[in-house]
């Protein structure tokens, strides 16, 4: 976009393009290795299946969503209970489970390939602060789908 948008700053900003580089190398560092020396191992299977599926639950939700018409009740209280479904999601895979599994699998890579664990233990650990952002975005979507559609009501005055 940047090579035909003139606001493709606004489209991408600098520090986004900056967490998906790092997001994405963090992931060729630790796929690579570990499909050739765990490509059996259950965990491991279990950790991409988690990851990939939170992914395609949450870009899933979000499309769908940017379709909905907030307007309408019916379509706030799906809006509500997506946000609700994608939190749930990556509160299980993206923390959860994901420190759970990094625990086995550290404890499996440790004893095998020391190599090996120093660099997954390093990716492991900036997907860890990727995941917190991750779920820091669904606290504030389901934060705001809360109050949507809320109308608190008028405070009374009292006079005396």
């Amino acid at each position: 976009q940047f090579i035909f948008k003139e606001n493709w700053r606004k489209l991408n900003p600098p520090g986004l393009l900056k967490i998906l580089a790092i997001h994405h190398a963090c992931g060729m560092c630790a796929v690579i290795p570990m499909n050739l020396y765990f490509g059996n191992s259950v965990l491991y299977h279990e950790s991409i299946f988690l990851l990939q599926g939170a992914a395609g639950i949450s870009i899933g939700s979000q499309s769908y969503a940017y379709t909905l018409d907030l307007k309408k009740d019916s379509d706030v209280f799906k809006y509500k209970i997506l946000s609700l479904i994608v939190l749930a999601v990556i509160l299980y895979t993206r923390v959860f489970r994901f420190f759970s599994l990094g625990l086995e699998l550290a404890t499996l890579m440790y004893g095998s390939n020391f190599a090996i664990f120093a660099l997954a233990m390093a990716a492991s650990s900036l997907m860890s602060i990727f995941n917190v952002l991750l779920l820091l975005d669904a606290l504030k979507k389901f934060r705001k789908a809360i109050y949507i559609g809320f109308v608190p009501e008028p405070k009374c005055i009292k006079v005396n």
